[in-house]
């Protein structure tokens, strides 16, 4: 069952109300209309921030949906707009990647950088890989139909951006996209590239590639850009899962096992400065301080109750001075010394 998901956490790419506004302007949609019950001013419309909450950029989507005269047809007009570089770092991570199944793999693993409340699932359909769009969270504002054109629009622009970045004339089969719904009136097919098709009246929306062409080099292959462009994508996923990035914390100190990094070096290891990465934590009331406490705490009581190490080796091993000032700290964590500690579990 979908979820509803807080406010906040709801997140879509700055760039798409760009994309949104230059497609409305060119169907003579004034801003006004495509403003309209919003919350987004004129000025974000022209200068549009890095992310904008998703509710609020459902209701700009709504506006345009219904100020369109053939919706499903001008949804291709509107996919074919969105080239690799309208997907921001992660189109770059795409477009550089060194061929079409790595191409593919990162644009499902970070989909979430461009908007959160999708996730991109691809999996094997005999001789074809599909890909689908699957909408985590229910929103009561958004009409199944204005979700459905945004969704293809969004297959449209990653049939017609895999077909721009390989070489096709000598692979055979072609790209598929599947609709679930009549072929309208008036459909642009000559718009698509020859080598991606639409099936109409299908029983789910996804896209649908020869598994033939996932080996295939990308016209532009560049281990470094591709390299740098997924690093930034990793950053941009702690920013938008604050939450995922405490648990991604909790989980890499306890992994250190005795040996847990400093803050600096872990800012580094989810490519943030320092500042930034205290930042992220105290969003969800929690500093590193206390998640590397917390995972001491632990490391302390299995210690204690195996009793393989003395009282310094323990304390030594967990990054204290000395046994004096690690018997302070566990008593401030648990209220009792160690000994006392280790003689009330025994005693259990």
């Amino acid at each position: 069952m979908k979820q509803m998901t807080p406010t906040q956490q709801m997140l879509a790419s700055g760039d798409y109300l760009a994309i949104v506004r230059d497609f409305a302007l060119s169907k003579g949609i004034s801003p006004s209309t495509l403003l309209a019950e919003s919350e987004i001013s004129l000025e974000n419309l022209i200068n549009p921030p890095s992310f904008v909450n998703n509710l609020v950029f459902n209701r700009v989507g709504n506006n345009l949906y219904h100020a369109l005269k053939n919706p499903l047809a001008e949804a291709v007009e509107f996919g074919i707009n969105m080239t690799a570089a309208s997907h921001g770092s992660l189109g770059i991570a795409v477009l550089c990647a060194p061929n079409l199944d790595a191409a593919y793999h990162v644009m499902a693993e970070f989909f979430n950088t461009r908007i959160n409340s999708h996730d991109m699932q691809l999996h094997e359909d005999g001789d074809m890989m599909s890909v689908s769009l699957i909408c985590k969270y229910d929103d009561p504002n958004v009409d199944a139909e204005v979700q459905h054109f945004f969704d293809f629009a969004t297959l449209i622009s990653v049939a017609t951006n895999t077909e721009k970045s390989i070489n096709t004339e000598p692979l055979s089969g072609s790209i598929t996209l599947n609709l679930d719904a009549p072929e309208p009136p008036g459909f642009p097919h000559a718009l698509l590239p020859t080598k991606v098709q639409i099936k109409f009246d299908q029983d789910q929306l996804k896209l649908r590639i020869p598994k033939s062409w996932m080996n295939s080099p990308l016209n532009i292959s560049n281990p470094e850009l591709a390299k740098a462009a997924v690093e930034k994508c990793e950053s941009e996923m702690s920013l938008l899962s604050p939450k995922d990035l405490m648990t991604k914390v909790s989980q890499r100190i306890h992994e250190a096992g005795e040996a847990i990094p400093t803050l600096d070096a872990l800012a580094r290891e989810f490519y943030m400065s320092p500042a930034t990465f205290k930042r992220r934590l105290k969003e969800q009331n929690i500093t590193y301080q206390t998640l590397k406490n917390s995972a001491r705490l632990e490391q302390a009581k299995t210690l204690i109750l195996e009793g393989r190490l003395s009282l310094e080796s323990i304390s030594t091993g967990l990054g204290f001075s000395d046994a004096s000032n690690f018997t302070k700290a566990f008593k401030t964590w648990t209220g009792m010394t160690p000994k006392a500690f280790r003689d009330k579990q025994h005693s259990l």
